[in-house]
This record gives C-alpha cells, sequence and structure tokens, in this order.
C-alpha cells in the first residue's frame, strides 16, 4: 500500500477508487480491520502520546483528513495530493452505503454526552439510507460473548475513540470494520453544517468550522493551523 510518513506516522495516499475497492475488501474478509481518519490535531497529539502514535501505525487503514496535511506533505516533497484526502465525513457514508448494499449491520458507539441524540442520528441515516440496519451502543455495553455489528462507527473524539477500538478490539466478535469518526455524525445529523463546497474544496473548512464555533474551536484550530505545520516543518 502506498503511504507517506508525517511526524513519525504512516498515512496512505491512495485514490478515492482504491479506498473504495479496500472497504469494500474489508466487509468479505473475517478479522478486524481498524481505520483512522488522521487530521492535524491527531500528529500533534502522536507527538504527546506514544500509544495513540503506535495505535495510528498499527491501524489497516489509515487515511489522511485535512488538507494541511497535504500542503504540509508536498512542501516536504512527499508525493500526495488533495485527491488522496478522505474525510471521516465520506468513509462514513462510503461504509453507510455499502452497509445498506450489501445488508451489514452497523453499530455506533455514542458518548453520554453527544451532541447529537441517537434518535436525531438514526433519524438522518435512515432518510439517507432507509434500509441500512443500524442501532446506536454505549461505550461500555460491549459484551465478549456477544457477536458485534459488521461496522463499528466510534464517535468518541481523538485519541479516546482510536484506543476504544484497539483495546477492544478481542470483543469486537465478527465486526469486519471499526473506524472512529469524532464529531462526524453531528454533521449528518445536521446539528452541525458542514462549510461551503468552495471552503472545502480550498482548505478553508477550518476557518468555517472557527466561525461557527468560535469558543469550541479555537484551541483545535490552533494545534491544527499553527503547531501542526510548525513542527512538521522544523522536526
Amino acid at each position: 500500500m502506498n503511504h507517506i510518513e508525517l511526524l513519525g506516522v504512516k498515512i496512505a495516499t491512495l485514490k478515492p477508487s482504491e479506498i473504495q475497492s479496500l472497504l469494500a475488501d474489508f466487509l468479505q474478509h473475517t478479522g478486524l480491520k481498524q481505520i483512522a481518519t488522521v487530521n492535524p490535531e491527531f500528529l500533534v497529539t502522536a507527538q504527546e502520546d506514544s500509544e495513540f502514535k503506535a495505535i495510528l501505525n498499527a491501524a489497516d487503514l489509515a487515511l489522511p483528513d485535512g488538507v494541511c496535511i497535504i500542503y504540509v506533505s508536498k512542501v516536504l516533497g512527499k508525493k500526495i495530493s488533495l485527491t488522496n484526502r478522505m474525510t471521516g465525513v465520506e468513509v462514513t457514508h462510503a461504509l453507510l452505503k455499502l452497509a445498506e448494499a450489501q445488508q451489514k449491520s452497523v453499530e455506533i458507539v455514542l458518548p453520554a454526552n453527544s451532541l447529537s441524540s441517537k434518535e436525531e442520528i438514526l433519524t438522518s441515516i435512515h432518510e439517507q439510507y432507509p434500509h441500512c440496519i443500524i442501532r446506536t451502543i454505549s461505550p461500555d455495553t460491549v459484551d465478549e460473548q456477544s457477536p458485534r455489528a459488521d461496522i463499528v462507527f466510534v464517535a468518541l473524539g481523538a485519541p479516546q475513540q482510536e484506543k476504544w477500538i484497539w483495546e477492544h478490539r478481542e470483543k469486537l466478535l465478527g465486526t469486519k470494520i471499526a473506524v472512529g469518526v469524532g464529531g462526524t455524525f453531528d454533521f449528518i445529523s445536521g446539528k452541525i453544517s458542514r462549510a461551503p463546497h468552495w471552503m472545502r474544496s480550498v482548505g478553508l473548512e477550518w476557518l468555517w468550522r472557527l466561525y461557527k464555533e468560535p469558543k469550541r474551536r479555537f484551541r483545535r484550530i490552533i494545534r491544527a493551523v499553527i503547531v501542526f505545520p510548525w513542527l512538521a516543518l522544523t522536526k
């Protein structure tokens, strides 16, 4: 698999069609595959958390989520382009589409303080994927003796969600794909609006998020657009 390494973390550089094929392939084979959608904040956190870095490098598929990763990598002379980027929202929609088409079951691990309620999330998903077999669970309800869904989305935020998957991998019996998706379902439910397409296409989605949620996003944006480039370009 083609990849680059950035701040000690391996990130896949695949075409969208290759990613789609890989996701479909994962669903046809036994054994759990862990997917991570790596954004700049992940890479900053990984410099402070060696366990998190090790989990990202052990993931079966680590995708670049964030144009800042692309731009900084290109400055460093690494072979990557915007076509290699795939966000958590895009991965989630790709998997939900596959789940509906192949009648695969889905679980969403939601925290107690989720911005979107489970009813709002399930309603939104069923509006777009009416035949999807899906339910939500809390992080502490994984029963070692029970088979799990084919696809498990973990919406606990990084690095908690990646660590949760890693720690529970022996209990996710029958699960083919587990992926940390952060606040993806808040976008799908409409609780948080995505940036206009033109802003996403030129890499300004972070500015939109800062505008929409200044208090919540300020520290995260600083880490993503200032701390991350500085670390990547000086290490």
